[in-house]
């Protein structure tokens, strides 16, 4: 925690120092959001894009707290969940040639009657462990935190070069037995180039590494005479239970067992013209990965292997004081599980090692997403603009085949949902109101599970966990509507600094009543604080 307390002091440090002025004094009226999103390469991996920013400097500060209740929601989620979390971001130009952006972030999450998945992120790592039954359902709690960091430095009208870091590290437990715990770390690094030989043209090339760790282990403290399952889960909830106290088992009381994860690879921007302007990102990165230890004498029980293919274009039409920004957003995943057989060799006078035999895919999975939405902003003014509308289509594709030999399980889902989006900023004096509606509409389909085997057997052994498939598959096609409405009040206390509150307020409706979800809405309040200097 010293080391959190230390970067935020240097990065304070930094943010709040008197730079040069480019004439752009009104700072205060600036919008954080409309600066991001109006520049496609400050939220690149690319840091040394981080130059192109639109003004000296611009940070904000948020506190934000968050009630959500109402159980129309995911396995991972609760019906009675509370947020709580404060963040400070900044992009900063520090000189003519070097440009800075810095980020941290603390996050609580305190949920009730949650049980389901174990993991943090279920859906990111090819293997999820999830609870064996429904009747242990407890308070989980769950912090993060994050310090980002980047930098550019531009030798002149031409060259460029940038990295960044970006670290996150968190905890997650479960106050009722069994008591699964984890322990989660994710570092991502990029360092990069920019070359631009004129106005209208710009390329961009940085390579890129993650690595993602985490810790699972297990835990019982009451009475020890009930006995208590895990599933492990191979894909779709397909998979076998296993005993908790078990000193073979996958998840142990007496030691954590890592899930690692290393992504590898690099991404390439292209940008052409100048009001109208066509900014270009396309990123494939490698992955690898296994579940256990990489050592002679532990056990390494699954490796995954895969790829992801990602593109995100943005086309930007600048018209006076309206900026007209249409986006599309597109990737594919594929990702592949093994797992692995062997057994342990006890020579005499030697140290007991693993020896493998044999290998086995027990996963094949296959994740596309996409997105395309156009937003309008109208009347800018100090980089705030006067009106802000528009429409956003996304839908995504994941079909999946788990193999447990003989038996396999395959599943299909599709997604698709539309928003469409308002926001006036009315500015009297020093003050600022801020009114903003969106309407959503939801659905999906596909396939929840084909069933099967490629041998005849007798065996009738618990191979698949249905309260979680049937919960999980209804979550992603049920019909639904959301109505999300916020009013925010800025103050303006001086020409470098303002205060704000903002209130909102999301409600989602099931189409129809569901069958395996505990409800059929669901409703999230959010109150944020916040500052902009």
């Amino acid at each position: 925690m010293k080391a959190y307390l230390t970067a935020f002091i240097l990065l304070a440090a930094v943010v709040s120092a008197e730079h040069p002025s480019n004439g752009q004094i009104k700072r205060s009226i600036q919008d954080f959001d409309f600066i991001m999103d109006s520049n496609p390469w400050l939220t690149s991996s690319n840091a040394a894009g981080l130059h192109t920013l639109q003004t000296d400097r611009t940070s904000a500060v948020n506190v934000l707290f968050n009630k959500e209740n109402g159980g129309f929601m995911g396995t991972d989620e609760s019906a009675d969940m509370f947020n709580a979390g404060v963040s400070t971001e900044s992009f900063v130009r520090i000189s003519p040639k070097i440009s800075f952006s810095g980020k941290m972030s603390y996050s609580y999450n305190y949920g009730k009657d949650m049980g389901g998945n174990i993991l943090m992120f279920p859906s990111y790592n090819p293997l999820n462990f999830v609870e064996n039954t429904d009747t242990t359902q407890g308070v989980k709690i769950r912090e993060l935190y994050q310090i980002a960091g980047g930098i550019s430095y531009k030798f002149n009208e031409k060259w460029a070069i940038g990295a960044n870091v970006d670290y996150i590290s968190g905890n997650q437990a479960k106050r009722k037995d069994p008591r699964y715990q984890s322990m989660w770390m994710d570092i991502d690094l990029s360092a990069g180039a920019r070359f631009a030989p004129g106005k209208n043209f710009a390329l961009g090339l940085n390579g890129i590494y993650r690595k993602t760790l985490e810790y699972l282990k297990g835990g019982i403290y009451g009475t020890t005479d009930k006995q208590y399952f895990t599933f492990v889960d191979y894909g779709s909830f397909y998979g076998k239970r296993e005993f908790l106290e078990s000193n073979n088992g996958y998840i142990l009381k007496s030691e954590q067992r890592p899930i690692f994860n290393n992504f590898y690879g690099g991404s390439v921007q292209i940008e052409t013209g100048d009001r109208i302007k066509l900014v270009n990102e396309l990123t494939f990165l490698i992955r690898d990965g296994y579940f256990g230890r990489k050592a002679s004498s532990f056990v390494t029980y699954f490796e995954n292997s895969g790829y992801v293919a990602s593109y995100e274009g943005n086309l930007l039409i600048r018209k006076g004081n309206n900026l007209h920004k249409v986006y599309l957003e597109g990737s594919y995943e594929k990702m592949s599980n093994f797992e692995n057989s062997y057994r342990y060799l006890n020579n005499p006078g030697e140290a007991t090692v693993v020896e493998y035999y044999a290998q086995k895919q027990v996963l094949d999975k296959n994740i596309v997403n996409g997105n395309i939405g156009y937003r309008g902003y109208l009347g800018i003014d100090n980089l705030r603009p006067s009106w802000e509308y528009g429409i956003d289509a996304t839908g995504s594709y994941t079909g999946s085949e788990t193999t447990i030999y003989p038996y396999y399980r395959l599943q299909t889902i599709a997604t698709v949902s539309v928003d469409i989006s308002g926001l006036k900023n009315i500015i009297s004096g020093k003050n600022i109101y801020t009114i903003g509606l969106n309407a959503i509409y939801g659905m999906g389909f596909g396939t929840k599970n084909e069933d099967g085997s490629y041998a005849s057997t007798s065996s009738d052994a618990q191979r698949s966990s249905d309260t979680n498939l049937n919960w999980d598959f209804e979550y992603k096609t049920a019909g639904r509507v959301t109505g999300q409405i916020c009013f925010r009040y800025t103050r303006l206390f001086s020409d470098k600094f303002s205060g704000f509150i903002n209130i909102a307020d999301s409600y989602t409706q099931a189409l129809q009543k569901p069958e395996f979800m505990p409800e059929s809405y669901r409703n999230i309040f959010t109150l944020t604080l916040g500052c902009s200097f």
